[in-house]
């Protein structure tokens, strides 16, 4: 097994980690940089915000159909071609990877598909998708190893497909018509919106009493009328098992003392997600299960490793993991002194329904 001395090591080719590296990379820093899907973009592109919005684009060009006649024209709505429209999302996402695969060839980053094992405080091993391991010593490290759709811990929870599922690259999931959706976060109402305009009939259980938990009260209201005159909302329903039903399944829920059930053909787990770290973390004095406690330049408690992104869990937003990428980035090549600050007030977000 080889070994070698490099700079830095990036755990992670997402927002989190490929801004930092690339920074690095211009400055003249020896970079390695690791992902297990082989490109760079990490779940946003491979799963999630990238390719949701082409399926959302998609939509919105239906529902406007819809409601032409409100400006005085005629014609019909357009059918729904959903293998064609999943082709249009895996275009995008192609046409995105071979962005970055052209970036990444352009640089001098030594890339390698495969997972990282921490083994000790400056070292780790990438084990690659051949089974291939090679070690690197670093002087620092960029843990951005992201989050990853987390489900209820109810029986059945693995009969429900995640964002994964119905987003990935290929995709295979029939269009679900009548989707129960789980999860009244961002996550759940975008997925019912953009189904709904697709001439879905979604249902959304949502355990606490508004949808978007967390958001500001009047804005969560105002967009739960709005999205009750397309789309079924039950709040305060807490989710106690997921069955198979038929060619659809039965999800069982309680709404204070009364137990009650939903039917549908798909079942979409839209309950957040949760970090995701390597293993051996603890070899960098780090919790191995919590996210990594983060100051302003993204430093951990170890002061030579980096935790931007999803990994932190204080901003599980593409935009702002490579703002803290580059921070980390800016950090590192002043020798840790902090040159640049991330600002986690002032992060902003947009909800897609």
């Amino acid at each position: 097994m080889d070994g070698h001395d490099v700079d830095v090591v990036v755990v992670g080719g997402g927002g989190g980690g490929y801004p930092a590296a690339f920074l690095l990379d211009r400055a003249g820093r020896r970079v390695v940089m690791v992902d297990p899907i082989g490109n760079l973009g990490g779940d946003c592109l491979a799963e999630g915000c990238v390719p949701s919005k082409a399926v959302r684009e998609t939509s919105l060009r239906r529902a406007r159909a819809r409601r032409q006649g409100v400006f005085g024209l005629r014609g019909g709505t357009p059918d729904v071609d959903w293998p064609g429209v999943l082709a249009h999302k895996d275009h995008v996402q192609r046409t995105r990877y071979a962005q970055h695969s052209a970036e990444l060839a352009s640089s001098k980053i030594r890339f390698h598909t495969g997972h990282v094992r921490v083994v000790s405080d400056n070292s780790v091993e990438v084990v690659e998708a051949s089974g291939a391991a090679v070690r690197y010593r670093f002087s620092d490290l960029v843990l951005a190893t992201g989050s990853a759709p987390s489900r209820l811990a109810v029986p059945g929870a693995e009969l429900a497909v995640t964002s994964h599922d119905l987003f990935r690259l290929d995709a295979d999931v029939a269009f679900p018509a009548r989707p129960v959706i789980i999860g009244g976060g961002y996550i759940g109402v975008e997925v019912a919106s953009m189904l709904e305009n697709l001439g879905a009939s979604p249902l959304i259980l949502e355990a606490t009493p508004e949808v978007l938990p967390g958001f500001d009260a009047e804005l969560t209201e105002g967009l739960h009328r709005a999205l009750a005159g397309r789309v079924e909302i039950r709040t305060g329903a807490f989710v106690t098992a997921i069955e198979r039903s038929g060619s659809g399944y039965l999800v069982r829920y309680r709404v204070g003392a009364d137990d009650a059930a939903a039917t549908g053909d798909v079942v979409v787990m839209a309950t957040g997600r949760h970090v995701v770290l390597p293993e051996g973390v603890d070899q960098l004095g780090l919790d191995p299960v919590a996210p990594p406690t983060v100051d302003c330049q993204l430093r951990t408690s170890n002061p030579h490793v980096y935790a931007p992104g999803d990994v932190n869990a204080k901003s599980m937003l593409f935009h702002s993991a490579v703002r803290q990428s580059l921070v980390a980035g800016h950090v590192i090549l002043a020798g840790g002194q902090a040159v640049d600050a991330m600002n986690f007030e002032a992060v902003p977000m947009t909800v897609f329904t």
